[in-house]
């Protein structure tokens, strides 16, 4: 299925969206039904089609490039993935911004300083502050001290942005 406007063709539609367009155009055929979809070609491609009828009664499909909007909810997804991967783990991991303020952080690191994680970056609660990769300290976590190493990783070039963790090194210490 092509169209005469330059859209790229529509056969990069998966099964699934393919299936559905077919009985959104049926349904507008047989029975005047209109639609609206939005369906992804691929993670950052997709097109919105809304169907309706022409004046003359002739089935009419409008294709638009929804890429953006395809891309921005495959993001929303993944960010949400993401959340709920980083709150699972059971230590503090958290992440802090060029400027080296608190931007990000686990329900284990809210914990940790007793908030929750929106708190704990609103108020920029520092559970260890000025640590350094590597580094191990003392920390109060769920009312015992800890000894802990210091962990981080760069995702972007050193002095941007930094994922940290700590990771016991030790049993609670009295």
């Amino acid at each position: 299925m092509s169209n005469a406007a330059g859209y790229e063709s529509l056969e990069k539609l998966p099964a699934a969206g393919a299936q559905q367009l077919e009985r959104a155009r049926q349904a507008l055929h047989l029975h005047g039904t209109p639609s609206s979809l939005t369906l992804a070609t691929g993670r950052a491609a997709g097109y919105a089609i809304h169907g309706r009828r022409a004046a003359g009664g002739e089935t009419v499909l409008w294709v638009q490039d929804a890429s953006a909007a395809v891309a921005g909810q495959f993001a929303r997804i993944e960010a949400a993935d993401l959340r709920a991967m980083l709150d699972a783990v059971p230590l503090p991991v958290w992440r802090r911004g060029a400027d080296g303020v608190l931007v990000d952080c686990n329900r284990a690191y809210g914990s940790a300083v007793d908030a929750t994680p929106d708190l704990a970056v609103a108020e920029s609660r520092d559970l260890v502050p000025q640590a350094r990769n590597g580094e191990c300290r003392h920390v109060i976590i769920g009312g015992a001290r800890r000894l802990v190493e210091i962990g981080e990783m760069h995702a972007r070039p050193k002095g941007q942005s930094a994922l940290r963790w700590i990771a016991p090194t030790a049993k609670p210490q009295q």
